[in-house]
């Protein structure tokens, strides 16, 4: 080494830092071989960073805290110390009663909870699995299709099933159709049999049958 006012430099003779080393083009190669569980750790104002042989994981510290690893098949963490045997990627709040955010302008006023927040646009090329449930705001739609024809939402006030697109909205059961209101009563149910009743107040009122239509009760004009 070259030592110049205090300054060490390796692999070059004008260092820039206190401590400098360079490679001509082959790298730069460190080789720890005292035991099975040699570490190799800088410590820089108090953020670490550390590869250790035993668990061919490289970590980063900061504060005497881990905050991300990556293991030797690939798999990343933030803020978690364990890798899903499912998953590539994970990220974990810090704290329990925040959330993850994609983008410096994602955050949500009610994220809660270990949520997730993206800004712009999320492109799922698999199976989307929501284990407790979407939630979108009033008047944001949820779309179907390439030119986004179907569309669900509610605007604050009421639900809506809007199908845009040129085609028609079509809904298909493996049994019976039924529509009920709030409190489960029948309003109308769509019967497998090609039948379709008609209710009233939990009662059934008229029923389409291969002959024409049942009425039960008065038939006024």
């Amino acid at each position: 080494p070259n030592y110049f006012a205090g300054k060490v430099g390796i692999g070059t003779n004008s260092p820039a830092y206190p401590f400098v080393v360079k490679s001509a083009g082959d790298g730069i190669k460190m080789d720890i071989t005292d035991g099975v569980d040699a570490n190799f750790r800088v410590t820089v104002n108090g953020a670490v960073t550390e590869v250790g042989p035993s668990t061919a994981t490289l970590a980063l510290m900061a504060g005497g805290s881990e905050r991300m690893r990556i293991n030797n098949s690939g798999q990343f963490a933030m803020n978690a110390t364990s890798f899903p045997s499912d998953s590539n990627l994970s990220v974990k709040a810090i704290a329990s009663n925040q959330g993850v955010v994609f983008g410096e302008n994602a955050y949500p006023t009610s994220l809660g909870t270990n949520g997730l927040s993206i800004e712009g646009g999320l492109k799922v090329a698999s199976t989307l699995s929501a284990v407790s449930g979407v939630n979108v705001p009033d008047s944001s739609k949820i779309t179907l299709g390439n030119n986004r024809d179907l569309q669900l939402y509610h605007d604050g006030s009421n639900s809506y099933i809007n199908e845009i697109g040129t085609g028609d909205l079509i809904i298909k059961g493996g049994n019976d159709i039924v529509f009920q209101d709030a409190v489960g009563n029948i309003l109308a149910n769509m019967n497998q049999s090609n039948s379709v009743e008609l209710y009233y107040g939990g009662s059934k009122k008229l029923e389409t049958t291969n002959t024409g239509v049942g009425i039960f009760g008065a038939l006024s004009a």
